[in-house]
């Protein structure tokens, strides 16, 4: 009669086995990941960096791994190599909710780089693919940072144009810009603008109310 109990050298691979378990799940792409967030947390940039890059090594299409490794970098004033990071995770998510956080990110690289050529071009592609008035805010930022205030003016004419119903976000970048140049008239209707379309925003009225103008809605 055959005996059902395994044999001893069976028992101890079962044994071996769940023990290297989560060992291997520490070393794969998802691990690597949630320690290099456990090291950013506690401060350890450089340790993060070094188990995001052996992330990517494992996966180079992954473009969690890219975005994250390219934040770390910025962290740390790698700042080139953040660019290109980003740039690639960028590349690799397409479209979709995550593509304005990681191209903030990227831009903010390539700037600190001071790849201005390439930062135009980025900023340039992101407005042209439109998708509100997120991409025009963020080309009129680093204009108004290059000093381009002409073609700045013109993003931020536009981000108002694409603007949500209802929004005065945009609106009220623009009136501080016209401010910033002098156009403190054209500011003033760009307030009086976003009062129109949010009358009881406390933002909006506490901007007029600071001009001396009225708060209360046109009717």
């Amino acid at each position: 009669m055959c005996s059902t109990t395994p044999p001893v050298r069976v028992l101890r691979l079962l044994a071996l086995l769940l023990l290297l378990l989560p060992v291997v799940g520490c070393q794969s792409v998802p691990g690597l990941r949630r320690q290099a967030e456990r090291a950013t947390e506690a401060g350890r940039h450089e340790r993060a960096q070094s188990l995001l890059d052996r992330a990517a090594d494992r996966a180079p299409t992954d473009w969690r791994t890219r975005y994250k490794l390219g934040r770390v970098l910025l962290e740390r004033g790698r700042y080139d190599r953040a660019a290109d990071e980003l740039g690639r995770a960028a590349a690799l998510y397409g479209s979709g909710a995550w593509r304005g956080r990681i191209v903030d990110q990227y831009a903010a690289a390539l700037w600190k780089a001071d790849r201005t050529d390439r930062l135009r071009k980025v900023l340039r592609h992101e407005a042209d693919a439109g998708d509100g008035a997120r991409p025009y805010l963020r080309q009129a930022r680093y204009l108004e940072r290059i000093g381009d205030m002409d073609a700045a003016l013109l993003s931020y004419r536009k981000a108002v144009r694409f603007a949500p119903p209802g929004t005065v976000a945009a609106h009220l970048r623009a009136a501080t810009f016209l401010e910033s140049i002098g156009r403190s008239q054209r500011a003033l209707e760009m307030l009086r603008v976003a009062r129109s379309r949010a009358p009881d925003n406390p933002r909006v009225r506490r901007r007029l109310a600071e001009r001396g103008a009225d708060t209360r809605p046109a009717r």
